[in-house]
């Protein structure tokens, strides 16, 4: 059996995670799992893998947190790799995408937000709603949502609450209270499953920790999969990802029928791309995670095999490893 590690945190509390859900199909193809919090001081060169999982705890230790990957990644093979980590943390790539022509939910970026400032903000993204979020977040903290009708003093606590944090600023998109948010998992590039997650009745955050309602969707619309394969294969995470060597990898991306193309060893090994439909019902990206995100295993019963064929495909078979 090779060991893999599963890089968490030191306690899961409180949090929804099924990632155990992917041991019988790993160990079937011969990989025995631990889960190892991304802080133990360990030997990594044990594992033949280190896959990032539910180090849910990163946003608030940041540079910790990438201090502890770059030592994981000179020891063995950091998965999703280190470069594209670096690369997805911070949740400004949301520009690069857009530049690049992916129709992501219009965005800007704010060093600090000020109650003086948000009615220009509102005025630049189209009126209506806003959402401001941690530019470095996960699991909604410390999202807000800023309807028109916010008075002088519910947007000063929003401020208070916002001081010191850079921020991104969306408008917000109703259709997520009814229609959800549509999450597509790909692994090597191959989508696998879909779910949508509706928020509860007063709220806008669709995690289950915040109350939101998980459904699978077995069958994703096309123009939900066609905008996601948009989104894994334009810059910055579909550009040719160079190797030690300065040789050039090919671009992740999808064959016409779907299918992936051949594993690139700098592209991610899994993806969800989130999404939530405009007013005119096109398929916004609201993110694309590629560091932690949760997989949903449990919403699809063939997923975990899927999983561990990705990983498989990317290691190559048994022999000589750890």
């Amino acid at each position: 059996m090779r060991r893999i590690a599963f890089l968490s945190m030191n306690d899961l509390t409180d949090f929804v995670c099924d990632d155990d859900l992917a041991r019988p199909a790993l160990a079937e193809r011969g990989f025995e799992v631990e889960t190892v919090p991304w802080r133990a001081d360990v030997d990594f060169s044990r594992y033949a893998a280190v896959i990032i999982r539910s180090t849910w705890d990163y946003t608030q230790h940041l540079q910790d947190f990438l201090h502890a990957l770059r030592r994981i990644d000179a020891q063995s093979l950091l998965l999703n790799p280190l470069e594209v980590v670096e690369a997805n943390v911070h949740k400004g790539y949301l520009l690069a995408l857009e530049a690049a022509g992916v129709p992501v939910i219009p965005t800007r970026v704010v060093a600090r937000l000020t109650a003086e400032a948000v009615p220009e903000l509102r005025r630049a993204l189209g009126g209506g709603e806003l959402i401001v979020k941690p530019t470095v977040g996960a699991n909604a903290v410390g999202a807000h949502r800023l309807p028109e009708s916010l008075d002088a003093d519910a947007l000063a606590d929003v401020v208070a609450a916002c001081d010191g944090t850079e921020l991104l600023v969306q408008p917000f998109l109703p259709n997520v209270l009814t229609q959800g948010e549509h999450s597509l998992f790909f692994f090597e590039g191959a989508l696998s499953h879909a779910i949508v997650k509706v928020p509860k009745a007063g709220d806008f955050r669709v995690q289950e920790e915040h109350g939101g309602d998980i459904r699978p969707d077995p069958r994703p619309a096309p123009d939900l999969v066609a905008a996601a394969h948009r989104a894994l294969t334009s810059p910055p995470f579909g550009r040719p990802l160079r190797t030690a060597l300065g040789r050039e990898r090919p671009p992740l991306g999808a064959a016409a029928d779907g299918q992936a193309v051949a594993a690139v060893a700098g592209a991610p090994l899994y993806a969800r791309v989130d999404m939530v439909r405009d007013a005119a019902g096109q398929p916004r990206l609201m993110e694309l995670e590629l560091v932690e995100p949760a997989l949903y295993f449990r919403t699809d019963t063939a997923s975990p095999g899927r999983f561990a064929d990705a990983l498989l495909a990317r290691l190559g078979p048994p022999g000589g490893g750890v």
